[in-house]
């Protein structure tokens, strides 16, 4: 499903499977494994209870952020948002959203209902970006507590969540198939293809 690489030897892979359930629906599972060791050897990270997985990133070998949604396929479906710092071991949610008045619950900030989430990226410093597809392209500047839309040229669309090199300068993908890219964290895009 995804691979992040903190180095040469640190690796983190999630991997996501589907089977039909006895009466015809689907069940999801999701799994997140590290190697410490170049892809060596690997262990499993313990996910979050029923976690449905839509993004992962991690800032070094034991701070991460998932994505994980409530359902799968249906674009209004509830997102969350999962922090650790201990590799795993705890997981905290950091942010989520109501599917019924898509506003705070339970002290999370909400995250937008609509759309369908396409990848997470996060930086040490706490800043961090969330794509989706039919939606928003969402930033954060404090790991994932408070959020505000990137202005993306004129489409909302990102295929794929966007490739950031640093928490200013990335590349992305627009609804309508045209490479851009930003050096100001999103704030303004210059169309590199085509020209």
């Amino acid at each position: 499903m995804e691979i992040d690489c903190i180095n040469e030897n640190i690796v983190f892979v999630a991997a996501s499977h589907s089977t039909n359930s006895l009466f015809g629906g689907s069940r999801y599972g999701d799994s997140v494994f590290v190697s410490r060791d170049g892809a060596n050897t690997w262990e499993e990270i313990q996910t979050p209870e029923d976690f449905g997985g839509e993004g992962m990133s991690w800032v070094s070998p034991e701070e991460g952020y998932l994505m994980g949604t409530e359902q799968p396929v249906t674009g209004l479906q509830p997102k969350i948002l999962y922090y650790t710092n201990d590799a795993g071991k705890n997981w905290n949610i950091i942010a989520k959203s109501d599917p019924l008045t898509e506003k705070n619950t339970d002290e999370h900030n909400a995250l937008p209902l609509v759309g369908y989430p396409d990848g997470i990226k996060f930086f040490k410093n706490g800043t961090g970006y969330i794509g989706s597809m039919r939606g928003t392209l969402l930033k954060t500047t404090d790991k994932g507590k408070t959020y505000n839309p990137v202005n993306f040229t004129n489409e909302t669309d990102v295929i794929p969540v966007p490739c950031f090199v640093s928490e200013d300068e990335g590349h992305a993908i627009s609804a309508d198939t045209k490479l851009v890219h930003t050096i100001d964290g999103g704030n303004t895009w210059e169309e590199v293809w085509p020209k």
